[in-house]
């Protein structure tokens, strides 16, 4: 068995085999089997969980005890990544510029949208109708471009404004 002191930051990779109860089943290259909770699959709940199976990954131990199965966790890994990358975007970022982002999440009042390691807020009332067509509504994975509105850079939060349908993207 892996001994966790002995892995670089408990870090290892390995191929998704199956969906289980609660998560997924990782065969990892030693050998070895994980068990994934799907709460740690990745930064934002995945309804889907089947899609995943047959992926390589890496994964970083959170648990393990020798004579049972590791416990592990890819979300802590993308959240690292996130952070790095939330800081090179706030530093980038300033009002009244345009950037193009995807809806990572859709709200009954707006959307959340990735602008690359932080989100920004784009609330209804700042999505203008789109020219030539109705209103069409927002769908998770759409690529949008916005205008910065507002940033609060103490508090990382990010206002947004969708700019008019010839310039969307998606």
């Amino acid at each position: 068995m892996i001994d966790v002191e002995d892995l670089d930051e408990g870090i290892v990779e390995g191929i998704i085999t199956a969906q289980v109860d609660r998560g997924l089943l990782v065969t990892l290259d030693d050998g070895t089997r994980g068990f994934l909770p799907s709460s740690q699959v990745d930064v934002r709940p995945v309804r889907d969980l089947h899609p995943l199976i047959g992926e390589r990954h890496r994964f970083k131990i959170i648990k393990f005890k020798k004579g049972e199965s590791k416990v592990l966790s890819r979300r802590v890994l993308l959240e690292q990544d996130r952070a790095a990358e939330r800081g090179q975007t706030l530093a980038l970022i300033e009002e009244g510029k345009i950037v193009e982002g995807v809806v990572a999440v859709v709200l009954t009042y707006g959307a959340l949208v990735d602008l690359g390691g932080i989100d920004g807020l784009l609330l209804t009332d700042r999505m203008p109708p789109m020219a030539g067509q109705s209103a069409e509504p927002l769908l998770l994975g759409d690529r949008v471009r916005v205008r910065i509105s507002k940033v609060d850079r103490e508090t990382e939060r990010i206002e947004l404004t969708l700019i008019a349908s010839d310039e969307r993207v998606g």
